[in-house]
């Protein structure tokens, strides 16, 4: 029938079950009040979401070249189903950041315990013995785990000059760091940014070289890029915001909330993240960098 949306592709099967059974039973030979209890009935019959809810769900790989929204089953469906498969790729390409762990100062604890970004989750203190986390304890870890961070990257970004070089020398191969697309090429693709060079496959991520090439079976080199290294430190800097804590606290009035002790430990600990952070420049844009090739 034409003018209905039910056919529509990116539709998800409950709205297209729903679409099918409103119109069986528009055009059944039912009476008019029936239709529309039967309808009502239906349509009121389903588990009620609310705003702020949370809807489990996992990307699957079930054959078809969807973008990853548009494989996204619910895990009842996934557990049910033969064909389906946790799409792997995914999510090596999109994991999480590292978690930052704390260890307790206190006498006879020692507790090595990781914190979590979740709201409702209390960051200051010791979960074994229930002391408060000195502040600058907390600092000074949390600015070794920033610092190896920053260093790692600084290290992958001088190995992977090098042996761009030194494959562009021999060999010239250079590989996608997106685990979903694994492009390999030796031409030198003409789309840059960020200083390397955009796969001409996915358009989303970058060439980087490759050690060694085998008949196509080559890794590339350990790649942290900038936007990994941003988005770790901005992990960081939301495990102990405030203003975060602070209103997840008022979303949940079971929430062991204490402002008096609390504020004064993420403050503290949130103000050495933010001392890196002003030192990144990935989220500035240098307009006198930018204008420069237009200057006269």
């Amino acid at each position: 029938m034409k003018g209905l949306d039910i056919v529509r592709r990116d539709w998800s099967d409950l709205a297209k079950d729903a679409g099918n059974y409103v119109l069986a039973q528009i055009l059944s030979s039912q009476a008019r009040e029936s239709i529309v209890e039967n309808i009502h009935d239906y349509l009121t019959s389903g588990r009620k979401v609310n705003a702020g809810d949370t809807i489990p769900y996992v990307i699957c790989d079930d054959g078809s070249t969807l973008a990853a929204t548009q494989r996204s089953y619910h895990p009842d469906e996934f557990c049910k189903s033969e064909t389906l498969k946790i799409d792997v790729k995914y999510y090596l390409a999109n994991q999480d950041c590292e978690r930052f762990r704390v260890k307790c100062k206190g006498s006879d604890c020692g507790q090595e315990t990781t914190l979590e970004s979740t709201p409702f989750s209390e960051n200051d203190i010791c979960p074994k013995c229930k002391i408060q986390y000195s502040a600058g304890t907390v600092s000074n870890q949390l600015t070794v785990t920033m610092r190896r961070h920053i260093k790692e990257y600084y290290m992958c970004q001088f190995l992977s000059l090098s042996l761009t070089l030194l494959c562009f020398v021999f060999q010239g191969w250079q590989k996608c760091d997106d685990p979903s697309c694994g492009y390999l090429t030796r031409q030198v693709p003409l789309t840059r940014h960020r200083g390397a060079a955009t796969c001409p496959a996915c358009c989303r991520a970058q060439l980087h070289a490759v050690v060694s090439v085998s008949k196509c079976c080559s890794s590339p080199i350990r790649h942290y890029s900038d936007t990994a290294l941003y988005t770790q430190l901005l992990y960081f800097s939301r495990l102990f915001d405030w203003d975060i804590a602070l209103k997840n606290s008022k979303n949940d009035k079971k929430f062991p909330f204490d402002e008096k002790r609390m504020k004064p430990f993420y403050t503290a600990v949130h103000s050495t993240v933010a001392k890196f952070l002003d030192a990144n420049g990935y989220s500035e844009v240098s307009l006198t960098k930018l204008f420069s090739d237009f200057a006269f």
